[in-house]
């Protein structure tokens, strides 16, 4: 009966980091979708290091907050015992907030040289 209620618990407990998770690649996404916002936006500016310095600065915001995201993820995993789920939710955390993180490097490419 004790092994079923820890495996509830450190189920529980791998989801709710898995929605944290969540959470902040949404934040992430958002900054960049600020970002990129604001470049249509301030496009006509007399200056064009004005808007692409605005970009810049929401884009660095979501890389730091997709990098940060998933170094807290997989230290709250750390506490779960070794299964395959833990294994397989810490695999994906560090693939997603590393392809969020190369789109934002991505974006902020194209929108200093466009």
């Amino acid at each position: 009966m004790t092994d079923t209620k820890d495996d509830y618990a450190e189920d529980r407990t791998l989801l709710a980091v898995e929605r944290t998770f969540a959470s902040w690649m949404r934040l992430g996404a958002s900054c960049i979708g600020i970002a990129l916002g604001l470049s249509v936006v301030l496009d006509n500016a007399p200056n064009p290091a004005i808007p692409r310095s605005v970009a810049g600065f929401f884009l660095v915001i979501a890389l730091f907050t997709f990098l940060i995201s998933a170094r807290r993820g997989r230290h709250s995993l750390k506490g779960i015992s070794d299964r395959p789920r833990t294994r397989a939710a810490r695999t994906k955390m560090t693939l997603t907030a590393g392809v969020l993180s190369t789109v934002a490097l991505l974006v902020g490419g194209f929108l200093w040289i466009r």
